[in-house]
């Protein structure tokens, strides 16, 4: 009987051993199955076909997005993008929203574009962030239009004409909102329970629970796993494991998440969270980080330490020229600039001012919260620019092939159009020939008139005659005494003596 007991027992173990090797392959199995998040590919510069073809898995045909949303002319090129480049996000759960920029005129659409309008007042678009009515205050002070896209209650997630990108005044930039993903922590050996709380407190759910639901139980493997991104309300996959079984394998591999622009405190607490550590942290306390390493989207070890820098915040100085003091200052402080007020030294006290200076210039980029100079001065409406003014303008951007298939016909024209009135001899405006002089033993007639051209000072043309007159009485020398004031030369030809005057 003790022996028949000992066999049972010992074929119980053999019967759990073997079905517990036959799940291991299959979960593993599984865990080959599942598709592991992936680097957003970078897609700026490129059509939006040759963008969707690449968006897929390296080595498969699976799309990387959940769906690719696009704004801007569909025969453009992507100028912005979101998620970045190099965020690892899994696939088939995140959105991808492209920003298209206008096809490259050509040249001469670009003279053209000079020479139809007068050039307006430029400014430089400002660096968006926050929510929509945060975009929209910045827009509105920098004397630009706002066009949104994407969820209305989400942050904005990518801006075209990027920031510091000199436009027209009056512009409409074109902004992107959405929800912004969230980092998946790791519940590496957590319970259910505790694991279900740390996924609520991320914005997570709990999805579908594999293994043994035991209140002993913790969690060996997730999925996605800790430090990708995922949707805001996504669901986390979850395997249980009772503490009395063996280990199935090393510990899970974590994805190094984004940091960039999190300030200490929030960067700790993300490296905590996926199961991660600071390491060595360099600049100033009170910046933001600017570089980590290992970079985002790096599978480490859990408790692998992450070095990073962090930076002063950055803002780009807005364009405050033509504007009031009362609205300089305000735009400054929006930007959380400080303003210095000056003087121009043809102050009036009794003409409008505007700002006539500032330094740094717009566009800059410099420190929150440093300081920028404002001149006023005296209101003084700008020339408009003529047509010439335009032509010369726009006379640079023409191509080589302009000047040579009209630029030199044009120039050809010119020059045969001076030397044509250069050398033209109006015949056809001959003075009147004047009556016959009579004198006292002969009378005097014009015989020709020999034109002379001449240009004067403000060049008006200027044409002179010169008379010849003849004797009609063939007389030898006439006499002087009646005849006309001009100077006098007989010609003798053989035949009748002539008199040039």
């Amino acid at each position: 009987m003790f022996l028949r007991r000992i066999c049972f027992a010992l074929m119980l173990v053999l019967l759990g051993a073997s079905s517990f090797q036959a799940q291991q392959p299959q979960q593993k199995a599984m865990i080959l199955a599942r598709p592991r998040p992936v680097p957003v590919p970078d897609f700026r510069g490129k059509t939006l076909a040759q963008a969707r073809s690449e968006a897929v898995v390296p080595g498969s045909t699976q799309q990387v997005f959940a769906s690719i949303n696009f704004q801007g002319p569909e025969n453009g090129v992507v100028a912005t993008q979101a998620p970045a480049a190099g965020t690892p996000v899994v696939p088939g759960s995140s959105r991808l929203f492209l920003t298209m920029a206008a096809p490259k005129p050509t040249p001469m659409q670009a003279i053209w574009s000079q020479l139809a309008a007068p050039k307006p007042k430029t400014v430089r678009v400002p660096k968006l962030q926050g929510t929509r009515d945060d975009a929209s205050r910045d827009l509105e002070i920098a004397h630009l239009r706002a066009s949104f896209t994407g969820d209305a209650g989400g942050s904005v997630v990518q801006q075209y004409p990027q920031s510091g990108t000199e436009v027209p005044a009056g512009s409409i930039v074109t902004v992107t909102l959405a929800i912004p993903d969230v980092i998946v922590p790791s519940l590496d050996r957590l319970t259910l329970e505790e694991a279900i709380e740390k996924l609520r407190k991320n914005s997570l759910q709990p999805g579908k629970i594999k293994g043994e639901n035991t209140p002993e139980s913790t969690v060996t493997s997730q999925y996605p796993p800790a430090g990708a991104q995922a949707p805001l309300g996504a669901e986390v996959e979850v395997t249980l494991t009772a503490p009395q079984q063996p280990s199935q394998g090393p510990p899970p591999l974590i994805y190094v998440p984004n940091m960039k622009k999190m300030n200490l405190s929030d960067a700790h607490a993300a490296l905590t969270n996926v199961g991660l550590r600071a390491g060595q942290v360099n600049g100033s306390k009170a910046g933001l980080v600017s570089d980590q390493q290992p970079q985002a989207g790096t599978t480490v070890q859990a408790d692998t330490p992450v070095d990073f820098t962090l930076s002063l915040p950055t803002v780009v100085v807005p364009d405050v020229v033509d504007d009031t003091e009362p609205v300089a200052t305000a735009s400054l402080e929006n930007f959380g600039l400080l303003s210095k007020i000056s003087r121009a030294k043809n102050w009036d006290e009794h003409a409008q001012h505007v700002v006539v200076k500032q330094d740094p210039s717009a566009g800059s980029i410099v420190d929150m919260g440093s300081p920028v100079v404002v001149i006023l001065g005296n209101l003084t409406p700008p020339p408009s620019p003529n047509l010439l003014g335009r032509i010369v303008a726009a006379l640079p951007l023409a191509p080589w092939w302009f000047w040579l298939v009209v630029g030199l016909p044009l120039g050809a024209i010119g020059a045969g159009v001076i030397k044509a009135i250069a050398g033209h001899k109006p015949e056809a405006v001959r003075p009147e020939a004047p009556k016959a002089l009579p004198v006292a033993h002969c009378t005097l007639e014009p015989e020709s008139a020999t034109p002379r051209i001449r240009f004067g000072s403000h060049g008006v043309l200027k044409v002179q005659f010169t008379v010849t007159l003849r004797d009609r009485d063939s007389v030898a020398r006439c006499r002087v005494d009646r005849e006309p004031a001009v100077r006098r030369k007989e010609v003798n030809d053989g035949a009748r003596p002539r008199h040039n005057y």
